[in-house]
């Protein structure tokens, strides 16, 4: 898949998760999936956006909850606003003593330490890490801060060779520390973080170990440790784990320990290629909110492997976003898992080598340039372009009926070379279908208004069609950029936000 349109992709899906997100927050006055909606929308370069949902974690945050005050610190570390990174930590740190549980105020300890890696405070970090009396919650923190390197955290300090020390320090006092709860589950976190490093062998070295860890324990942990084998991938261990996994985990009679396990077999067998043994597991998990949970772990393996159009048929059959605020919280933190995927280097993440423009399709807001554009890259490409409006018009502005507007179009795509610019979203997927460059003229309202005004005498200018444009990229553009998304993957995917940028794109043909 080329790399604009897994861009394109992410934003659709991102689009789609905050609309999810937001009710949830306001019901449930919990704002942390807005925070990683923030993050998304920064990685992929939108300021607005990213200010827009940092806006709204502020809305749904409680005063009194220091995790909130964490939320909102790592939501303006996106946007790098720095002053209320530093504000909501001092505020963390004040409401943190009056946590009356000792376990839950040592993670909420351990949660500020990457907040102040993106002020530049590694040292202190660190130490809060060192300080913390519980070994794995110590182990946990420096891995915590290792992962502030990769880029689905705020800008830190934290640099690759510090990962690597803080990584090897946290290998050490696991290896170091008999008595640590959970020996074999804390070794599969550092494997993971290993992996994150892209030090591969170094993973599999210390997977063995866990494997030898394992010989003589019943139980649920030679799920996690398929799951562990899965992200190598190494197929034959990764099945020879979960299929001694499977029984064991099924004669588990503690609930939450057999539902965990059942999702990480879920996602080991998916990994492994066979998704119709993950999809029978999945179907046999009896409480509706764990199925959901490891329906989202089959979709997030499958985007491991490039297939995100099959994850998202899967994420699209959760639950009903409209009525269940569960089902949109799940819904929009797996959309949000495989934004992750999509904006991530992996297997699918290479360009496609570019191949000739012979059929595109031009969209965007009125005023923004459409025609001009189709007939610049008419002359420069050498076939004709085709303006939409023109076909759906009469000399006395009368619509064409639906049906014959859809089969001109059918018309004008069967073509081997064509040039095609207009909006009309009930019948964009023939365009896309056929399309092999999609161009969306993502402009800001106030340059569509002047290019409005420029043509005025042209084109029928109504209050509702300006109101139209002023609104196109709250309202109109997820729409569109989603009907790119499912129709268009096979496309070069090319979005400009400014008329220099046209002019540079046209300059290179």
């Amino acid at each position: 898949m080329a790399a604009s349109h897994r861009l394109a992709r992410a934003r659709a899906l991102t689009d789609r998760a905050e609309k999810l997100a937001r009710p949830v927050a306001r019901r449930w006055r919990e704002p942390h999936r807005l925070v990683t909606v923030t993050g998304a929308w920064a990685r992929m370069g939108d300021p607005r956006r990213a200010a827009a949902a940092a806006k709204a974690v502020a809305a749904q945050a409680r005063a009194d909850d220091p995790f909130h005050h964490i939320d909102l610190a790592t939501a303006y570390a996106w946007i790098g606003s720095l002053d209320r990174v530093r504000r909501h930590l001092n505020s963390a740190r004040e409401l943190i003593p009056a946590i009356e549980a000792d376990g839950i105020a040592m993670i909420a300890q351990g949660a500020l330490a990457p907040v102040l890696t993106y002020l530049g405070d590694l040292g202190p970090a660190e130490e809060i890490a060192r300080s913390l009396p519980d070994p794995s919650e110590q182990i946990n923190t420096l891995l915590r801060l290792a992962r502030c390197a990769q880029p689905d955290h705020p800008p830190s300090v934290v640099e690759p060779h510090d990962a690597a020390r803080l990584t090897g320090e946290a290998a050490r006092l696991a290896r170091d520390t008999p008595s640590l709860n959970g020996p074999a589950r804390v070794r599969m976190c550092i494997v993971h973080a290993l992996l994150l490093q892209g030090r591969v062998a170094e993973a599999r070295e210390l997977a063995e170990e866990i494997a030898l860890l394992l010989l003589d324990v019943d139980g649920s942990d030679h799920a996690y440790a398929a799951e562990m084998f899965s992200r190598f991938p190494d197929v034959e261990r990764t099945l020879e784990l979960a299929g001694r996994a499977e029984p064991l985990v099924a004669a588990e009679t503690e609930f939450l320990t057999r539902v965990h396990a059942q999702a990480a077999l879920v996602t080991a067998y998916t990994r492994a290629g066979d998704e119709d043994r993950a999809r029978r597991l999945l179907s046999s998990i009896d409480d509706l909110f764990y199925r959901k949970c490891a329906a989202i772990g089959l979709a997030e393996a499958l985007a491991d492997g490039g297939d995100f159009g099959a994850a998202e048929r899967i994420l699209s059959t959760i639950g009903n976003p409209d009525s269940d605020n569960l089902g949109r919280e799940i819904q929009a933190d797996g959309y949000l898992r495989i934004v992750d995927r999509l904006l991530s280097p992996g297997p699918a993440a290479h360009e496609d080598t570019p191949a000739p423009m012979r059929r595109i399709a031009i969209f965007g807001c009125g005023g923004a340039g459409k025609s001009h554009l189709a007939r610049r890259l008419a002359v420069r490409l050498g076939f004709p372009a085709t303006h939409l409006d023109d076909h759906y018009y009469d000399d006395g502005w009368n619509p064409a009926p639906a049906d014959e507007f859809a089969a001109t179009q059918r018309d004008l795509v069967g073509a081997d070379r064509w040039i095609i610019d207009g909006n009309y979203a009930s019948t964009l997927p023939i365009r896309l279908a056929r399309a092999d460059t999609v161009i969306l003229l993502d402009l800001p309202a106030h340059t569509c208004l002047w290019g409005i005004a420029r043509r005025r005498g042209r084109h029928r200018i109504t209050l509702p069609f300006l109101w139209y444009v002023i609104r196109y990229r709250r309202t109109m553009r997820p729409r569109v950029e989603a009907l790119i998304a499912e129709h268009a993957g096979h496309a070069r995917y090319l979005r400009f936000t400014s008329h220099r940028q046209v002019n540079r794109f046209l300059a290179a043909r």
